[in-house]
């Protein structure tokens, strides 16, 4: 369970929530979608911590585990995330490419069953 109650939080003026209350369950799935600069990545750092609301509550069950990955800052054997995720991308697609190329220029015909050339 998280719950977050009468969440107030501004930067430089800016008034991000005002009075924002809003309680997940156990189970509940959540995708936060907005333009830049909308607050998903600053109601990600309330709710893990990193940044305190100037008002409210946050309520994290005893039981509740929080995993985020920030979109920038992580580095991976001296690699960026994206960078080291890249490393074993490009290699299946790799595998995969040539299996297409291998395996693509051929079909199963229903009367004989038997790989035939397109």
């Amino acid at each position: 369970m998280l719950q977050l109650i009468n969440i107030s939080l501004s930067f430089g003026g800016q008034e991000l929530f005002r009075g924002l209350n809003w309680h997940l369950r156990k189970g509940d799935r959540v995708g936060l979608v907005g333009p830049n600069g909308a607050g998903k990545t600053t109601l990600f750092r309330l709710i893990t911590g990193q940044l305190e609301p100037d008002a409210g509550t946050i309520q994290r069950g005893r039981a509740v585990t929080l995993g985020y990955l920030p979109q920038e800052g992580i580095e991976v054997a001296g690699r960026s995330l994206f960078a080291e995720a890249m490393t074993n991308y490009w290699p299946a697609m790799a595998i995969s490419n040539i299996a297409s190329r291998s395996w693509g220029g051929f079909a199963l015909t229903p009367r004989s069953q038997k790989c035939s050339p397109v």
